[in-house]
This record gives C-alpha cells, structure tokens and sequence, in this order.
C-alpha cells in the first residue's frame, strides 16, 4: 500500500512577518474574491472584481518567503512564487499584492477542486443545512488527486498541497509554512 500525505499549508505567524491591509477594501471582500463563493461556473478565469490590494508588512521575529495575510491564506514572496509555479501551473491563477514598501507578493486563487474527500471514512461536521462546517480526519481518494500538487475540496476553502510542493519548499530553504498533515489513513484502491 502507497501512503500519500496530503498537508494544510499554514503561514507561522509567530515567526514570521505578515502582510496587514492600508487599502479600503475589507478582508471579506478580499476572502470572497479570492474563494470566488458563489461563482463556482466562474472558477477558471480571475475574478473581475480583483485589483491588487495595498498592504504594508507588519514584522515578525524575521522575514520569510509565505507572510501571513488574512487567516491561512497563501501568499508568496516573488522568489517562492517562481520555484513553486511548476508544479502550481494550471492550478492556480496568480494575483498580485502591491506593498507600499515594495517588495513583490502574490497570493493564489486555487482553481483545481477535486472531489477526492472519501467521506464515509472521513470525519465531517455539518451545519444545520448540510453544508460543510469542518472536516476533522481526512481520508483521500488518491486515485482521484493523482499528481496535483495543490488544490482544493469542493465542499471547503482550505488550500491542500501533496507531498510534492512540501519537499520542493523545503528543497528550495523557502521560509515561513507549517505543513499540518491531514492525511488521516491511507487505501490503495482509493
């Protein structure tokens, strides 16, 4: 039996710097944009609504390559941007991030879904309505996410990458994610 981790990519906001808003653009819009909730027959093209937002970094102990922005969203220095987007291309559309000091960043919009979530073996919480609160285990139909490098559930906004983009990040001595292993159990013929 193959084992496939699958991990959460979380920025270390404890260590590291984190990019803070000086636009007049709320955090949810910039959530919305960037999930595109709602426009699911638009998911392949960039959100119209997008213009780069204005931040300012607010310093950690020290700088790193994935700077905290609005919960656990991905951002990327240019430098990890440019080693990690063959094997992100296809996947993601890149979007811009003007610092007023600067330095260059782009946060993603994942565009690669994939129903691989098994859910008779995974632990699910649902709201009243059935829609998706939390999933507290994973089990992956790896049949399903094949080589995808990143991508995300149907049901859930959380940003998933393989085992790949982990190695590469740390290969490259990129700085700044915690990779939360979410890969609870492992089936070959999923």
């Amino acid at each position: 039996m193959q084992h496939y981790n699958i991990y959460q990519p979380i920025p270390n906001i404890n260590i590291y710097d984190s990019l803070e808003l000086v636009d007049d653009i709320s955090d949810e819009e910039i959530l919305d944009i960037l999930h595109f909730l709602g426009y699911p027959h638009r998911l392949d093209r960039p959100p119209k609504e997008w213009r780069p937002p204005l931040v300012k970094i607010k310093p950690g102990q020290k700088p790193g390559d994935f700077p905290s922005f609005i919960g656990y969203h991905l951002v990327f220095s240019e430098r990890a941007f440019n080693l990690l987007y063959p094997l992100m291309e296809g996947s993601i559309i890149p979007l811009k991030i003007l610092c007023i000091s600067g330095e260059k960043y782009i946060t993603v919009r994942v565009i690669k879904l994939l129903d691989c979530l098994d859910y008779s073996l995974s632990e699910i919480d649902r709201f009243e309505n059935g829609k998706l609160r939390d999933v507290k285990t994973y089990t992956f139909k790896h049949k399903i996410i094949g080589d995808s490098n990143i991508f995300r559930l149907p049901e859930h906004h959380r940003i998933l990458v393989a085992q790949k983009f982990k190695d590469w990040v740390e290969r490259h001595e990129l700085e700044g994610l915690i990779f939360r292993l979410l890969t609870s159990r492992s089936r070959s013929n999923l």
